[in-house]
Order: structure tokens, then sequence, then C-alpha cells
């Protein structure tokens, strides 16, 4: 099997100095990550990010979280298991 998938570590994680922990777990697990990258998600970005959510009570609440923490790491990984997000 191979298949790609994007992870995000949430900007709590980053704030708590968790990048490392995460994606050791990440590897432990058997993935391999292909690429990763600091971004800054803008407004804009998150809420098309999200669309998907824009008519729940909560979309306001997850844009302004995902937007109010400065920088976080977005994972690109190739993912060999078969129910990758089963596994972390």
């Amino acid at each position: 099997m191979n298949n790609k998938t994007l992870a995000i570590i949430k900007p709590d994680a980053v704030g708590d100095n968790h990048i490392g922990e995460i994606i050791s777990m990440i590897n432990k697990a058997g993935f391999k990550i292909k690429a990763l990258k600091m971004i800054k998600l803008s407004k804009d970005a998150a809420k098309a990010f999200y669309e998907i959510h824009k008519d729940r009570p909560f979309y306001d609440e997850l844009v302004e979280y995902m937007t109010r923490h400065g920088r976080f790491p977005e994972l690109r990984e190739r993912l060999q298991q078969e129910r990758p997000r089963v596994q972390w």
C-alpha cells in the first residue's frame, strides 16, 4: 500500500514543546515522513481548509485556535499501513 496523508501538529502541542515526541511516535508506528515544514496558517487559509465545518457551531473557534499560535509543523507522510489514523 502506498498512501499519502497530511498530518498537522496542533498549536498547543507545539507550544508545549511536544513536536519531537509526536514525530517519534509517528516514526515508531512505522510511518515514513517525507517532508516537514513549519507554517503559519492565515485566517483565510484556515477558513478554506476547515470549510467543511463552516455551518457547525465550533467553526469560528476552530479557525481562531488554528491561527492564533504562530507557526506549527505540517508533516507530509507516505503511509504504509492499511488504516493509518488508527495507528497513532
